[in-house]
């Protein structure tokens, strides 16, 4: 049985008021909790949320010495031989003393999900010897009439809902660069067959079909490989989902977005081609050998151009604000940046816009 770790945004921007490390990590979990308030009540869409969880590291390691003890003392997924204290006061449920240092008292409680449990950290205060106002006495207190106010509420069910989607993306995204890669090396050993396979969604439905073929081509006693890759939807429901693949798809291969140039299909597919480089086949062939990807593997991201490209303003704007690829009159891709007047502009792209009609 696997086991998680947490701590309730109740706790966490209420009862840990003082002693962060990072106090900006105090100041960020209090806005997640408000954001996470607004997506209980559907003022703020998923995606809102899911922003601002970049901004963090995982709940149970934020920096402050309490969440960090409890973290270290619910690390493992075996508890046998280990004895932890129960708070006597408490009677609905068991609750487990949780302390740092002289100062810091805390209580923990394990509660289960299917196959998996998950520790919550569900409240905290200060150690006062022989005080009323003890952490211990003021919880005992509190849990009269039951603990229920301190397990976790609908915020943290609805950030654990979109931390798991956002887990289950971002193994997508891994995947999808491995398959890229896997499938590329495929092309390479056998040029001039097509290699396909079907991609899922997070969600595991059918998405898209990825096809890739490896033309050789020589030219002056020196041979070039061209690699074809072709991504046809499944249907028209997710279009942004299947535009994220192809970004994914590229970059695996070649992250500079100016070596591919695009080409619509019919049925919404598109065809994209570049020139192989060493990199990128020696790339492959190591995916392709061991099964996995290193560490510092990032999917879907994409080199800043050396060239200024010409591309309509509009998309231009909204490019540059979302840090997405664009195609430009060239035909091939790329990133706009703020920079772009540093750059030699595409040759290409200013013949085509002289003769771009007024």
């Amino acid at each position: 049985m696997g086991r998680s770790r947490r701590v309730t945004l109740r706790c966490a921007s209420e009862d840990l008021a003082n002693d962060w490390t990072s106090p900006a990590d105090l100041a960020d979990v209090r806005e997640l909790r408000e954001l996470a308030q607004r997506a209980v009540s559907g003022d703020v869409p998923d995606s809102v949320v899911r922003a601002h969880l970049k901004m963090l590291p995982p709940l149970s390691q934020l920096r402050h010495p309490l969440i960090l003890a409890f973290d270290d003392q619910y690390s493992g997924d075996d508890d046998t031989g280990m004895l932890r204290e129960t708070i006597s006061a408490v009677n609905d449920r068991p609750w487990f003393k949780q302390t740092y240092s002289s100062r810091w008292r805390g209580a923990a409680v394990v509660l289960a999900e299917g196959e998996e449990e998950t520790a919550w950290l569900g409240a905290a205060g200060y150690h006062r010897e022989g005080s009323p106002e003890d952490f211990y006495e003021e919880f005992g207190r509190r849990c009269r009439s039951g603990s229920g106010a301190f397990l976790p509420a609908d915020e943290d069910i609805t950030l654990r809902r979109i931390e798991r989607k956002v887990a289950r993306l971002d193994a997508w995204k891994l995947q999808l660069h491995l398959t890229a890669l896997v499938l590329l090396d495929a092309a390479v050993i056998n040029p001039e067959n097509t290699f396909n396979t079907t991609v899922l969604s997070p969600d595991s439905a059918e998405l898209l079909t990825l096809s890739m073929t490896v033309v050789n081509t020589v030219a002056q006693g020196a041979t070039a490989r061209e690699l074809i890759v072709e991504l046809a939807p499944a249907g028209w429901e997710h279009p942004a989902l299947c535009k994220m693949a192809s970004t994914i798809v590229t970059s695996a291969i070649d992250p500079q977005p100016e070596a591919w140039t695009a080409s619509p299909l019919n049925d919404n597919a598109v065809s994209h081609w570049a020139v192989l480089t060493e990199d990128a086949m020696s790339a492959a062939r190591a995916a392709a050998d061991s099964g996995e990807l290193s560490a510092d593997v990032r999917p879907g991201e994409v080199r800043l151009g050396t060239v200024a490209h010409y591309s309509h303003r509009d998309h231009i704007a909204y490019a540059s604000v979302h840090g997405e690829a664009i195609r430009a009159m060239c035909g091939h891709w790329f990133v706009p940046t703020a920079d772009h007047e540093t750059k030699p502009t595409c040759a290409t792209c200013q013949e085509e816009y002289a003769n771009t009609p007024v």
